[in-house]
């Protein structure tokens, strides 16, 4: 596995995963996206990408009204 450093530039915060997901942070964060939201959504794959997504998402920004867009 390798380890991927994702970045919101809006709050100057980063969060790093280690990633099967793909080799660039665009690649990780789009396949998590599919993995979580594009298949079957109680599958045990599509449970763990949403608990990433929203681990990733409290790491980078945490507030619950910001509109940052989290993933830059």
């Amino acid at each position: 596995m390798k380890t991927i450093t994702l970045k919101n530039s809006f709050h100057g915060t980063e969060a790093r995963i280690s990633s099967s997901w793909g080799d660039t942070p665009a690649e990780v964060w789009d396949t998590l996206q599919t993995d979580a939201y594009g298949r079957n959504p109680y599958s045990e794959e599509s449970r763990r990408a949403q608990r990433t997504i929203r681990r990733i998402e409290r790491a980078l920004c945490g507030m619950d009204d910001c509109r940052c867009g989290t993933v830059r």
